[in-house]
């Protein structure tokens, strides 16, 4: 296996569904016939020493292949512990050739004759906006539990807001389920909250969950915009403060500042990072 770039170009994509690197000239969300296709997102981390370091990958692979599983989509022939080794390898290499964090993609694909293969994307990471609005949208995602292919609501949704805006997805009972590209959360007298249905149950939000022992419930958008504090959470940029939903201002303390620095602090200690393209925790 071996890899070639250029730093005019920062993008790489590979193909490995035979459980080797061949590099592909695009990697893009397209529906043949409006099948759907698994995918899942995440982004490097620099732990120690300048390693480049992952966290939860074994989470977002497995994610990625019960996906598409449930999509019925016939992979029985990947090897997870190969697709892990090409992971590590083929982002090591570029960390190398860039020394930046990357944003990763791993698609499950279908070609016109039912056959899958495996892509995998790397591009440089830009650092998100700590502070953004929300926007309420009626509606929910296709197959909300299943990371897919079909973001045509999100960019729906998303469509007249800018860089620091993001829509909120509300049901027909005016009930808060998501944001298009992340999970959200409200704090309240101490509590954490967050909803469960019709929810994409994402990598960073299941251990949000764990870390801060957070509750599961409905949440209205009227208490939401009450709330002590809101934030939101997605694998390539963690948790981010919501400043605003719809006209409605949110209020500001250090509730959230204080899970951002725990969480990042966790994602830390509890990084991989490649050995001969194998894991190994940074303890």
């Amino acid at each position: 296996m071996y890899l070639t770039l250029d730093k005019d170009n920062s993008n790489q994509y590979f193909d490995i569904t035979s459980n080797e690197a061949i590099a592909l000239k695009y990697c893009t969300f397209s529906l043949y016939q409006n099948k759907l296709e698994a995918f899942t997102t995440f982004s490097t981390h620099i732990g120690e020493n300048k390693q480049l370091g992952f966290f939860k990958l074994d989470q977002h692979l497995n994610r990625v292949l019960a996906n598409a599983k449930d999509l019925g989509i016939k992979i029985s022939t990947i090897n997870k512990k190969n697709l892990r080794k090409i992971t590590f390898n083929l982002c090591n290499d570029h960390y190398k050739f860039f020394k930046r964090r990357q944003k990763v993609r791993i698609i499950c694909r279908i070609d016109n004759e039912n056959n899958y293969k495996l892509e995998l994307s790397i591009e440089l990471y830009c650092q998100p906006n700590k502070r953004i609005s929300l926007v309420s949208f009626s509606g929910k995602r296709k197959l909300a539990h299943i990371k897919h292919t079909d973001i045509s609501i999100s960019l729906r949704a998303n469509k007249d807001l800018n860089e620091n805006e993001e829509a909120l997805f509300i049901d027909q009972d005016n009930n808060i389920l998501e944001a298009a590209w992340s999970n959200v959360f409200m704090i309240k007298d101490n509590n954490i909250y967050t909803t469960k249905k019709d929810i994409l149950p994402g990598i960073a939000r299941s251990n949000i969950v764990e870390l801060f022992n957070v509750k599961e419930r409905s949440i209205a958008l009227e208490e939401i915009k009450s709330a002590d504090e809101i934030f939101i959470s997605k694998s390539t940029s963690g948790i981010s403060i919501v400043k605003k939903i719809d006209s409605t201002l949110i209020k500001s303390s250090t509730k959230a500042k204080e899970l951002i620095k725990e969480f990042n602090r966790y994602i830390m200690d509890n990084l991989q990072h490649a050995n001969n393209g194998n894991p190994k925790h940074h303890t």
